[in-house]
């Protein structure tokens, strides 16, 4: 298992250029998103990795594509956009930063700490189950919604 990092700069999840070691992700691989300033990383296609997190205050994470992790996305710092995409599997640990989408599916994500969908007419559509550690009156766990149409569907 290798750990990887992002170089910084706004640019495209697929692309090699943008990762440390000049080497795109793969499914055993740890993944880091960090850094100063604010630019987008950009997944339009499918990506597995082991584990993932997002820890950089400017950055926006957007998912277009299918993002599979087998172990954690720790969303510390910066956003989480599924847009159009998926977060599938593993365990999403919410410490800090905002997760919105305009029309995003989690598939069989187990959530850690409170779920909050911050956006505007946006819709996160969860499929194959939603885990939620903790308690609250939603199954186990809490969930946030702020925003104005913010919705959260349940295939």
């Amino acid at each position: 298992m290798a750990s990887i990092s992002w170089k910084g700069g706004s640019g495209d999840w697929n692309s090699a250029a943008g990762w440390s070691g000049g080497v795109t992700p793969g499914a055993a691989d740890s993944v880091t998103i960090a850094g100063a300033g604010a630019y987008t990383v950009t997944l339009y296609n499918t990506a597995q990795v082991a584990n993932l997190t997002l820890n950089a205050p400017g950055a926006l994470f957007y998912d277009a594509g299918a993002l599979t992790v087998g172990g954690t996305l720790s969303l510390q710092g910066g956003t989480l956009d599924l847009a159009y995409g998926s977060l599938n599997g593993g365990t999403l640990a919410m410490a800090g930063g905002t997760l919105q989408a305009s029309a995003g599916l989690l598939n069989a994500v187990a959530v850690q700490g409170a779920l909050a969908l911050n956006a505007t007419k946006a819709t996160l559509f969860v499929q194959g189950g939603l885990a939620m550690a903790g308690t609250g009156d939603v199954g186990a766990g809490t969930l946030a919604r702020t925003g104005t149409y913010a919705t959260l569907d349940c295939l």
